[in-house]
């Protein structure tokens, strides 16, 4: 099957969508998008949203009222992070669809193997939740011309001082993973806890985000057993829940935990200085957030370090895992994803034996159906209530892959230290709109797999979380999306 390559343009001009065949684009679709409605559809799409339109008349009483208490809880505050602001950061680099290129406000030569890392500034449409006297700016944060991170930032005219938006997730694939994140914090059961505050780390002078400098070999520290970049004194806190994000990029989904989960304490650990540098001066991830700890730190090494205070009882285990981390060949780091990696070994050490659980992005190489590219170049339709496919082909060496990696996540994760000990729990992946990526999910606290009730029942926990963290944006669609078990 050939590639489908989508352009979108800005509200009044055409959009078309082309099908590559060998080296020639052709013209596939012919659309006109207008403020808020499509024109001239063509005649599957005018179909597709006639079943739409009788399907949604068959919902179950419940689900409408649900539809409407989303539908209002939405015009209360809007998603700084929707996709209907896309073309305004995509940028025009490589060909690119967005408005313009955007204004270069950092540019540096990594060491870690990341290109050449820039920020670019692009203009943003006001959010009337936001202060009118500030000015309202999306960054992205590029590897080379791939991009890596998008923030909203709003900044006091005529100063330099500049803060991103916390609410905001612009990558739908990050907005899958927080998604993912809600359900299992509600499958844990400790939602409550971690909606509350931390006062055990707010007294303590460890409790501001810091940017540490540890060095780029970092492994165990046999002298204290301690991660460097924590202290002893803050090492070992019965805290409500622990959360570690693997992989920075602009910091834009450890500070949307943070925010919307205030009793979750979230360590962030980045590789490379010079994307920290970039997020933290450039990005407007803030250094003031009681429950956010940033790291300068090799990810391998900081894990087999809190392995061994777990081990020692000297930490608290970690409660959920984010991984978002790619090499230089755009690949997960093998320590990751290698069966017998040291790694992967003491991460399950370091997870909660009972509840524990590891969210990771793959990129799915998957080809969107015809409905969803409707939904793709679109921002104001609607996801669909049915469950999509898995966003990836077992046939092809991309799928292949990402049920390779998945397994072997499993098969550590789940089977306890060193496999002594079977783990009770599951074992899925998700599916991303918008984007060809998917969300692996090894989870100790539940075991989903692709029947309705359990695929439901994933979806009302993300529900049921996501709302009472105050997320402005639908959660359980995307942690039910393509759900499929390994």
């Amino acid at each position: 099957m050939s590639r489908a390559t989508l352009g979108l343009v800005s509200p009044g001009q055409r959009l078309l969508i082309f099908k590559c065949c060998c080296s020639r684009a052709k013209p596939l679709y012919l659309f006109h998008a207008t403020a808020h409605r499509l024109a001239a559809v063509p005649a599957y799409a005018a179909r597709h949203h006639r079943l739409s339109a009788a399907s949604s008349a068959r919902t179950k009483p419940h689900c409408a009222q649900r539809d409407r208490v989303r539908a209002t809880a939405a015009a209360e505050k809007e998603d700084p992070g929707h996709w209907k602001y896309s073309p305004e950061w995509w940028g025009t680099h490589a060909g690119g669809w967005g408005h313009d290129s955007g204004t270069t406000v950092f540019a540096q030569s990594s060491h870690c193997g990341n290109g050449e890392v820039t920020v670019t500034a692009h203009f943003a449409s006001p959010l009337s939740s936001l202060d009118s006297a500030e000015q309202q700016q999306w960054r992205v944060l590029r590897f080379n011309d791939t991009r890596q991170s998008v923030s909203r930032v709003a900044m006091q005219h005529n100063s330099h001082t500049l803060h991103a938006t916390a609410d905001c997730l612009a990558f739908e694939y990050l907005k899958t993973m927080a998604s993912a994140g809600a359900a299992v914090i509600g499958l844990t059961g400790k939602l409550d806890a971690c909606l509350s505050g931390l006062p055990s780390l707010a007294t303590t002078s460890t409790a501001t985000l810091r940017v540490q400098s540890d060095p780029l070999e970092q492994r165990l520290d046999t002298g204290r057993g301690v991660p460097q970049g924590l202290g002893a004194s803050d090492t070992h806190h019965h805290t409500s829940c622990r959360a570690l994000c693997i992989g920075l990029g602009g910091g834009s989904l450890p500070h949307f935990l943070s925010h919307h989960f205030p009793g979750l304490v979230v360590d962030a650990v980045e590789l490379d200085p010079i994307v920290v540098t970039a997020a933290t001066q450039c990005m407007g991830l803030p250094y003031s957030r009681s429950n956010l700890r940033l790291h300068t730190a090799d990810a391998a090494g900081y894990i087999l370090n809190l392995a061994s205070q777990v081990h020692k009882g000297l930490a608290d285990p970690l409660d959920i895992v984010f991984i978002d981390a790619f090499d230089g060949n755009d690949e997960v780091p093998g320590c990751f994803c290698d069966p017998g990696s040291e790694v992967l070994e003491a991460l399950a050490t370091a997870l909660h034996p009972m509840h524990g659980s590891l969210i990771m992005n793959l990129h799915g190489g998957g080809l969107p159906t015809s409905s969803a590219l409707l939904a793709l170049f679109s921002g104001w339709l609607p996801f669909s209530s049915k469950q999509e496919s898995s966003g990836y082909h077992h046939s092809t060496d991309k799928g292949q892959a990402v049920l390779q990696i998945a397994s072997t996540l499993k098969d550590n994760l789940l089977a306890g230290p060193h496999h002594r000990q079977r783990v009770n729990g599951g074992a899925f992946t998700l599916s991303v709109a918008r984007q060809s990526n998917i969300a692996v999910v090894i989870t100790r606290a539940a075991k989903p797999d692709t029947t309705s009730s359990s695929a439901e029942g994933f979806a009302s926990c993300a529900e049921q979380a996501a709302t009472a963290a105050g997320y402005l944006f639908e959660a359980s669609t995307r942690a039910r999306r393509g759900l499929s078990t390994i």
